[in-house]
């Protein structure tokens, strides 16, 4: 029988750049979030692609 939140997770695939970002995170030992927790990210604009 499936696990009932591996029958509901949703698999992201993530470029090349993101998975080194995450990787980075990771070794750090820090969160993708905390990792742009910055003045400098949060006064970009943002873009949509």
């Amino acid at each position: 029988m499936e696990d009932a939140d591996e029958k509901y997770s949703i698999r992201i695939r993530l470029t090349e750049d993101e998975y080194k970002i995450k990787k980075l995170c990771d070794g750090f030992g820090i969160t993708i979030t905390e990792f742009f927790d910055t003045d400098y990210f949060r006064s970009l604009d943002q873009e949509i692609f």
